[in-house]
């Protein structure tokens, strides 16, 4: 396999990591070198990193680990949730150490994978914390409940998703309806209309901190109707019982 093949394939693992990992909307910065491929990042905008004042690659490294750590500063400050590095750009924590521990102590990582990259989520505080903390949680939440749906449920099988990450769960071509978990009475409704025009499962996606609204009331409205067949952590999947 050529060199050029190969690089294609880690570029279609990393772009295939990003949408596992991150949500749907975020703002993600790549360290491409340039590449403009990595950023294609299907409903996320991806950015470099580095970048130019216009949000072109910058077409340099950073002069030390400081002014590596400043830019992503910056960059976070101004909205950027995530950071993604490319298993070919490793050598950027080695090389700014400070870096490094800039993105232990102020970020976490979300995903690692020695053939694709490491996805970093960036804390922001400050503005927008409240949608960083969400977003993060979704993205913990949505790779582990894709894996389990798409092993579980039947292909092409109509799903009802509520909740937190719901909007990034991954199920192939599977037809979806994807509902908030607030307000409660419309979203039920929203599920059982969905659930008469043929949806076949209805799942509940619970954050670590579970909601009462999702523990107390959901569960009750569709477990008088529907058979329960998986209660998981994160995920309590229902059948529907279509006469």
């Amino acid at each position: 396999m050529s060199w050029e093949r190969r690089y294609r394939d880690q570029v279609d693992r990393v772009r295939a990591q990003v949408r596992a990992t991150v949500p749907e909307g975020s703002r993600v910065l790549v360290m491409t070198r340039g590449d403009e491929s990595l950023l294609r990042l299907g409903r996320r905008d991806g950015e470099h990193f580095p970048q130019s004042p216009t949000g072109l690659y910058a077409g340099h490294y950073p002069a030390d680990g400081e002014e590596a750590v400043g830019h992503l500063a910056e960059l976070r400050t101004d909205g950027a949730e995530y950071l993604v590095i490319p298993a070919e750009a490793r050598w950027w924590l080695e090389h700014y150490p400070e870096l490094g521990a800039a993105l232990e102590k102020d970020g976490e990582l979300l995903a690692s994978d020695a053939e694709a990259a490491e996805i970093y989520a960036l804390s922001r505080g400050g503005r927008g914390s409240d949608r960083s903390t969400t977003a993060l949680e979704a993205a913990r939440i949505a790779p582990a409940v894709g894996s389990l749906l798409r092993a579980l449920l039947p292909e092409r099988a109509g799903v009802v998703l509520i909740g937190l990450g719901a909007e990034a769960v991954e199920l192939d071509d599977r037809p979806c309806w994807r509902l908030p978990s607030e307000p409660v009475e419309p979203a039920i409704v929203e599920a059982r209309a969905a659930c008469a025009e043929g949806a076949r499962f209805v799942v509940l996606l619970h954050p670590e901190s579970r909601t009462e609204a999702l523990d107390g009331r959901y569960r009750p409205a569709f477990a008088e109707s529907m058979k329960l067949i998986c209660r998981r952590r994160l995920a309590e999947v229902f059948e529907v019982a279509h006469g």
